[in-house]
């Protein structure tokens, strides 16, 4: 969990992305928006997770300290 949580942004970033696609592909539609493609919706949930699992250079594994 510590490697998840080491830059909270990108988490937050990739869990908002997932977020969005997961009630994309549910129905959910935002501020009236047009129903999103399932291609989409899975795009949107894969690079949410490719957010997550990211590792930034200049945290984790990088030569800033934390």
């Amino acid at each position: 969990m510590k490697s998840f949580m080491s830059n909270w942004k990108t988490t937050a970033g990739g869990a908002l992305t997932v977020g969005l696609g997961v009630a994309s592909l549910l129905g959910v539609k935002i501020a009236g928006q047009a129903p999103v493609d399932p291609q989409v919706a899975i795009g949107l949930i894969t690079g949410g997770m490719a957010l997550i699992f990211a590792k930034d250079g200049n945290v984790t594994g990088g030569s800033t300290r934390q």
